[in-house]
């Protein structure tokens, strides 16, 4: 009776661990897709907050990213564009991963660094990750 209740147990473990690995690998895989996709990208959500003036400074931005982007295709420079939109736009998330992909481009680039650091610091709250 013991050993059939610590198989069902082990069973279960590897179950729950086999699901929890399907889970994170598929997450992480439909992440790198969209940022891929421009629609994606560039569809950046405007806090219903922001005064009219905010809001036509964001969709000037976003028009000159996306010009920068059709000109030279993923670059430094439109990651860290959007990375400053995101944080802009209080969305700490999509300008983490815009900078870290920055970064992966030219990893001595001070802006994204600087950007992820106050993010980490004042935002996200991960001291380790803003030193």
């Amino acid at each position: 009776m013991k050993k059939k209740n610590l198989a069902l147990i082990l069973s279960g473990i590897l179950l729950l661990a086999a699901a929890v690995f399907l889970f994170v690998f598929t997450n992480n895989t439909q992440g790198e897709e969209k940022w891929d996709d421009p629609e994606y990208v560039f569809n950046i959500d405007i806090p219903e907050d922001f005064e009219p003036h905010e809001i036509e400074r964001v969709n000037m931005k976003i028009a000159q990213v996306k010009e920068i982007y059709d000109d030279r295709g993923e670059d430094n420079w439109v990651w860290v564009s959007l990375g400053n939109l995101y944080q802009f736009v209080n969305d700490f998330d999509r300008a983490i991963q815009a900078y870290e992909k920055s970064l992966e481009m030219f990893e001595y680039d001070l802006t994204s660094t600087l950007s992820l650091a106050s993010i980490y610091q004042n935002h996200v709250v991960d001291l380790e990750k803003a030193e």
